[in-house]
């Protein structure tokens, strides 16, 4: 028997040349970007709550920033558009967990997938940051720190603003720069929560100043606990004037469930000289209306070294003083890295 010079083609060889050639015919992909990255935030020190007597001593993690790590990515689209997700975790490396405390989410940072045009903005769903949280981080001089930023501990873990600084089940639109403004909308409906949450931010950013309006409602109960109803507004401001930034907030919380409301104000500065150095100043107080709760003052003070492009040292104390209490006080040395 002959054998022929080129044997019959199966079907899926048949299948797979005709994708072939499918596939060449077509315009080239999309150029696709995919990252890991994220900060580990290590420090040691000691720290005594207002009222307390004596200070506990410690290895911490996220003194300046809450440690975390993620993924996320970017595929360009047709006509300016581009997909885009991130997938982000809240770490503990002082003890190896996830999260920012036990019971915490998976990707409570942030989870989310959305579409981008430089012309008309970003538009993402999922588990996205409060645009009032971002306002009184760019608004501070130590920015994303629960544990050293007055405005941060202020606004959110002192018993004042709930909801958490994410939302889940959320939509949040980002708008482009016109001519230095931009706003930011979000909102979660309740499903079967309680009613829905929404919030907004509204900026002007241009040279060296920055300037917000922000507003937000928390009506929906998380999936483990009831949440107090409140509204805040915060008006935020900075302006660079050479090596000095400045720094000032102020807004009001109304919890609606329990009838208190409190007013936040804060002050801060920051320094920069030599390579990489700078001074952190900044100090913020809250004010409950009609004197039910005792005012709370804190007073921040920083020195901050970057070692590298993703490496920084910090040295930074905190005194805290609360009516009727004894004072309290942190300090703490730390190395934050960025990868």
């Amino acid at each position: 028997m002959k054998n022929p010079a080129h044997p019959p083609l199966t079907r899926p060889v048949v299948a797979a040349l005709a994708l072939t050639s499918l596939s060449a015919a077509m315009p080239a992909s999309a150029i696709t970007t995919l990252k890991i990255g994220g900060l580990i935030d290590m420090s040691v020190g000691t720290s005594q709550a207002p009222g307390i007597s004596k200070g506990l001593a410690g290895v911490q993690s996220g003194s300046m920033s809450t440690s975390w790590l993620g993924i996320e990515g970017n595929e360009e689209l047709n006509m300016g558009w581009s997909a885009l997700f991130q997938l982000q975790q809240f770490l503990r490396p002082d003890t190896g967990e996830t999260g920012r405390f036990t019971g915490d989410g998976q990707f409570t940072r942030a989870a989310h997938v959305g579409l981008k045009h430089s012309r008309y903005g970003t538009l993402t769903g999922g588990r996205n940051t409060t645009p009032l949280f971002i306002s009184t981080v760019v608004h501070n001089a130590f920015g994303d720190s629960f544990g050293f930023s007055p405005a941060v501990r202020q606004y959110f873990s002192s018993n004042t603003v709930s909801g958490d600084t994410g939302w889940n089940d959320s939509v949040l639109y980002v708008s482009p720069s016109f001519d230095g403004f931009n706003a930011s909308v979000m909102a979660a409906p309740g499903e079967g929560s309680g009613s829905r949450n929404w919030g907004y931010t509204l900026g002007y950013w241009k040279g060296g100043m920055g300037l917000s309006y922000s507003q937000q409602s928390v009506r929906k109960d998380s999936p483990t606990q009831t949440v107090d109803d409140t509204r805040t507004s915060q008006i935020g401001t900075s302006y660079t004037l050479g090596p000095v930034k400045l720094f000032a907030q102020s807004g009001e919380v109304q919890n609606m469930t329990t009838a208190l409301s409190s007013k936040i104000s804060g002050l801060g500065a920051t320094l920069s000289f030599g390579k990489g150095s700078s001074i952190m100043l900044q100090a913020g107080r809250i004010v409950p209306k009609f004197n039910i709760q005792p005012i709370r003052t804190t007073v921040s003070l920083g020195y901050d070294r970057a070692l590298t492009r993703y490496t920084d040292l910090y040295l930074v104390g905190m005194s805290e003083k609360v009516d009727g209490l004894s004072d309290g006080s942190s300090v703490a040395l730390g190395l934050r890295h960025n990868f």
